[in-house]
């Protein structure tokens, strides 16, 4: 995959999509979109495409799930913090 290089610690994020850390609004906002990816997955190094923001409790929440249908790997950024974690959303589809 080409592109800007990942956030090292940003569970495969774009740095640029990144503000001192955190999730930049207006740049995620602009990458969804405008339908672009805002990373590589860790897992199988396809792209990451941006879900819409949710507000949830008085913050912001980002997700974005892994274009590969196979690997469907989902990267969270809670309230705009990023972890670094990635986990497997087909593992609790339909519990």
């Amino acid at each position: 995959m080409t592109g800007p290089a990942p956030y090292p610690q940003g569970g495969g994020l774009y740095r640029h999509i990144l503000t001192n850390g955190n999730v930049d609004h207006a740049k995620w906002l602009r990458a969804y979109t405008e339908h672009r990816h805002v990373g590589e997955c860790r897992h199988c190094s396809n792209y990451l495409r941006p879900e819409r923001p949710h507000p949830h409790h008085g913050r912001t929440d980002y997700e974005a799930t892994c274009i590969n249908e196979t690997c469907a790997r989902t990267v969270a950024a809670p309230g705009g913090r990023v972890l670094a974690r990635t986990k497997n959303i087909q593992k609790n589809r339909g519990k």
